[in-house]
Order: structure tokens, then C-alpha cells, then sequence
């Protein structure tokens, strides 16, 4: 799924679509697991999007953060995408957008 500038049309009637406006947080696969975390943080999400090559690959989560520090991830040197759950094992929920990804 690509990254678009502006909601479909199929998003503004509700319909499932994998595009997402410019308005949703998000953060690189290669981000490290600390600034994941500060930014979910601020934003006071649970979760955010990953994107690799203008798609979105998965999900950063603070369990996934929390899991990946207890199985000996540094935080400061480990890239998200080591993290990360893939989009389809993952509902949308607590999101750093007003509208929730579909």
C-alpha cells in the first residue's frame, strides 16, 4: 500500500482502503526503538505505523518495544522493523490520528 497525500474517497465513506492521509504519525522501518517510543510517547499512542519504501510494513507497539528491550534489544542501536508486527496481525486501535487506519 502507498502512502498518499489525501484520503480515497473509499476512506471518506468508511470503506476499507490501505492508503493513509498525510495526517497519520508514522515512523521508518530503520527509526530506532527510541525515538518509536519518545514519539508514541508525546503523541500519546500505543502504536504506530511503520513505513519502509512509502508503504506500510506493520505496526511499532509498546509491547513490541517492551519485548524486543527483554530479549536483549538495545533501544538506542535497534531499528524498528526489528520490532515491528506486520499490518495484518495488528486491528488499528489507539492510533496518534483522529482518523483510524482502516
Amino acid at each position: 500500500m502507498r502512502v498518499r497525500e489525501t484520503v480515497s474517497s473509499q476512506a471518506r465513506k468508511g470503506s476499507p482502503t490501505r492508503r493513509v492521509s498525510s495526517g497519520i504519525r508514522k515512523i521508518s522501518s530503520s527509526a530506532m526503538l527510541s525515538e518509536a517510543a519518545d514519539r508514541m510517547k508525546r503523541l500519546g499512542a500505543d502504536r504506530l505505523p511503520v513505513i519502509e519504501d512509502n508503504e506500510i510494513v506493520g505496526w511499532i507497539t509498546e509491547d513490541g518495544i517492551a519485548g524486543a528491550v527483554s530479549a536483549g534489544m538495545d533501544r538506542t542501536t535497534t531499528p524498528v522493523k526489528h520490532a515491528t508486527t506486520p499490518r495484518s496481525h495488528v486491528a488499528p486501535g489507539k492510533t496518534a490520528s483522529a482518523e483510524p487506519l482502516k
